[in-house]
């Protein structure tokens, strides 16, 4: 609520009081009591001249929580202290204060905060204008009111009129102040929520970049992640840190740096991957055959590398200066040179050479057996120098050969640049050898151990007891008393040739053939007898 203070009485008035509530004397002349400061003012001043609070209750106290509590009060007591100087001039010129006083009030208050320079500012400017102009209506005053008692009733509604005008201005500037003081309040809540986030109370570091020699430990760095942990244990990305001093990764050694956040820190420990090469070796398991070159571009080789820390890796990038090419029956050396380390390796050729090739024939013997390339009863073998054999196919005969009785025949075989030559010996002999080869036995040899003599070339010679013909008139069965012995008699099969003279009995003949142990029949006088028996080949 606005006091005046009454000039005749020294009394205190509402603020809307035409007249003094003790002595009825007109407070047209009266003074306004500053709420904030109890300083006199000018009943139309709108600003109180000693702290420069606006002369309306309720703005007084929006302005004032508006600005801080340091500012505001440095504000009143700068206020203060220009107020006694502008008391004095006010005395003996009411119009208002100079403009040099209020640019040092301006300079004064550029240090406050936004709402007391902005206010302080339309304070002493206001102030300025409204006592000029409530000069001029105070002397217009003085002279209505020595006329009549009417008029200055008259001159009270206009003042009063006048007053609620520069209340609704009062307003209306109130609220912008207001309406700007919550907009920089606003503002200053937002920079800080975007900026504080929640406090962290601890860090994680983790690495999962490049660890080779050269690799630089700084903030640039992707493969370094910051994790922090707040006060609920929760994690939270961390980008805004910072290494104060960056390392570079060495060969077998490791590097530590330290991640800042804040007022929080964490070392990181990185090991660097890159050893020193300390040896090398290598292996084989390419094509070993003779021709082969072993040099830089062969993938058969597998090479090796060993390190200081003791890891081992398969590498790339080796070489060969001096390439090998594999020989039958020999072994050719390479020496292998990767990053100035090197090893050399023996690699054995496979393929050994052919020191001969033989050759064997196991089908029929018969006469008349043709022989030649490609048969399937020939097995060509070949003999290599490690001692080795191995059956080989492919080779060719001069000319193939036909099986004759009684002659070996021979086929000629090569392979390679080597040959050999198959001899076939014919199981059939020639009438003559044949002939030649069987044995007079006397019956009771063959008669007596009939089963020693299976199988062997035998001739007899004696009379034809019997004969029996087959059907076909080639097979003939005769009985034949040997020398003419009636009790020496042998059982003969004779296949005849085609067009031969038939055997009678009582024919003195000869035949040629195999033992084949004995045979028993039944006479026509239905008695068994038992022979030893031939197969003759030929008979004369």
């Amino acid at each position: 609520m606005i006091i005046v203070k009454c000039p005749n009485c020294g009394s205190s008035n509402p603020g809307q009081a035409a007249f003094c509530t003790e002595c009825g004397c007109s407070l047209a002349d009266a003074k306004m009591i500053c709420p904030n400061c109890g300083g006199e003012n000018d009943k139309r001043a709108r600003f109180c001249m000693a702290c420069g609070s606006k002369l309306d209750e309720d703005l007084l106290k929006e302005t004032v929580k508006i600005a801080p509590e340091d500012q505001a009060a440095s504000v009143k007591e700068d206020v203060q202290d220009q107020s006694l100087a502008m008391n004095s001039e006010t005395q003996n010129d009411s119009s208002g204060l100079s403009d040099d006083v209020i640019e040092a009030d301006e300079r004064k208050y550029d240090k406050g905060s936004f709402t007391a320079e902005a206010v302080n500012e339309e304070r002493f400017r206001d102030f300025h204008t409204d006592a000029a102009e409530d000069s001029k209506e105070e002397d217009s005053k003085e002279e209505d009111s020595r006329e009549e008692h009417s008029k200055e009733e008259h001159d009270n509604e206009e003042g009063s009129k006048e007053d609620a005008g520069g209340r609704e201005t009062g307003k209306k500037k109130k609220t912008i102040f207001v309406i700007l003081g919550l907009a920089a309040a606003a503002l200053i809540v937002i920079f800080f929520a975007l900026n504080s986030g929640p406090r962290m109370e601890s860090l994680e570091v983790a690495y999962d970049g490049n660890t080779a020699a050269g690799t630089v430990l700084d903030q640039s760095n992707k493969g370094i992640k910051v994790v922090g942990l707040d006060q609920d244990g929760e994690k939270h990305e961390i980008t805004d840190w910072t290494i104060e001093k960056p390392q570079t990764l060495e060969m077998d050694s490791s590097a530590t740096v330290t991640i800042t956040y804040k007022d929080l820190s964490r070392k990181l420990t990185v090991d660097c991957s890159t050893s020193e090469l300390v040896g090398i070796s290598a292996t084989y398991n390419g094509d070993a055959e003779a021709g082969v070159v072993l040099d830089s571009d062969n993938d058969g080789f597998e090479v090796t590398a060993f390190y200081k820390n003791g890891e081992e890796e398969v590498v790339s990038g080796w070489t060969i200066e001096t390439p090998q090419t594999l020989t039958a029956d020999s072994t050719a050396a390479v020496v292998i040179d990767y990053e100035g380390k090197q090893c050399s390796l023996d690699v054995i050729c496979t393929t050994i050479s052919i020191e001969k090739i033989k050759a064997e024939y196991s089908g029929s013997t018969k006469a008349g057996v043709k022989i030649g390339e490609g048969s399937s009863d020939v097995t060509v073998t070949a003999v290599y120098k490690n001692g080795e054999t191995q059956a080989v196919t492919g080779w060719t005969v001069d000319e193939p050969v036909t099986l004759e009785a009684g002659k070996t025949s021979k086929l000629k075989i090569h392979y390679g640049d080597h040959d050999c030559t198959l001899k076939i010996e014919c199981t059939d002999m020639s009438e003559k050898q044949y002939k030649a080869k069987c044995k007079t036995y006397s019956y009771d040899e063959i008669a007596r151990d009939p089963d020693d003599y299976k199988g062997k070339k035998a001739k007899f010679s004696g009379t034809v007891l019997q004969v029996v013909e087959s059907d076909d008139s080639r097979q003939v069965d005769i009985r034949l008393a040997i020398d003419g012995d009636y009790d020496q008699v042998v059982y003969v099969v004779y296949y005849k040739p085609e067009g031969s003279s038939r055997i009678l009995e009582d024919d003195t003949i000869t035949v040629y053939g195999e033992l084949a142990g004995l045979y028993s029949y039944t006479s026509t006088m239905n008695k068994p007898i038992t022979l030893p028996i031939i197969y003759a080949l030929y008979a004369d």
